[in-house]
């Protein structure tokens, strides 16, 4: 087996509400490996976003240990935590966040805005990002002309333009119709096939088949299909 890109030991995730405290998840113990495309499935509230939030270093765990590439997110202050999620996470939801008054291009090269590479080399590096996706005709259009489809894939593009090493998505088909589920599927999964490692969390089991390893997550509670 490769070794673990991401472990979560122990990990207990609680907010307090007006009714008490909420369990978000529960003495998770999870170790994903390089290379698995992963999915996540549960019912709305079970847990499956905090989890993302947490490996995306975006939180950090009422208890317990998160470790990124070997790095505990505990001994990382905010700065490292940003620059690690600049570089080695990508990071694709339901909610496109695309900005509709630019073009697909330069919504992909936004993700180089901290970078100190030159504006033409960004802009270049986001182009064959989007030809991969096979998006090379609409570079130039406004996002907001997309359609929700190319949208979702320009998404994409701009997640992983930086050749992260980890690509975590929240639902990534939730506003699509079938056929375009179906292509955001297809290029995670070349993605994935190009040794990407991937988690996704979703309602649609009818995914499945494209994941590697599925895990269920229920009442805050994580562990493989298939195991008590």
């Amino acid at each position: 087996m490769t070794c673990a890109i991401l472990e979560m030991r122990c990990v207990t995730k609680s907010y307090a509400s007006p009714g008490g405290i909420v369990h978000a998840l529960r003495s998770v113990n999870i170790e994903i490996h390089r290379g698995e495309f992963v999915m996540i499935t549960g019912p709305s509230g079970s847990g499956k976003s905090t989890f993302l939030h947490l490996a995306a270093l975006l939180d950090r765990p009422t208890s317990g240990t998160v470790v990124f590439e070997g790095r505990d997110a505990s001994e990382m202050d905010e700065d490292t935590a940003a620059r690690i999620r600049a570089v080695r996470i990508g990071m694709i939801f339901q909610r496109f966040h695309l900005l509709g008054h630019l073009s697909a291009i330069e919504n992909v090269a936004f993700r180089f805005r901290y970078s100190k590479i030159s504006r033409r080399e960004a802009l270049d590096r986001s182009r064959m990002a989007l030809e991969a996706m096979g998006l090379k005709e609409i570079s130039a259009k406004r996002a907001y002309a997309l359609s929700v489809g190319e949208m979702q894939r320009v998404a994409i593009a701009r997640a992983v333009v930086l050749e992260p090493a980890i690509l975590l998505a929240d639902e990534p088909t939730g506003n699509l119709d079938s056929e375009s589920a179906d292509r955001v599927m297809e290029t995670l999964g070349t993605l994935h096939g190009k040794g990407l490692t991937v988690i996704m969390a979703t309602h649609n089991e009818r995914l499945l088949s494209h994941a590697t390893r599925h895990i269920v997550c229920v009442g805050g509670r994580m562990g493989d299909a298939g195991q008590e």
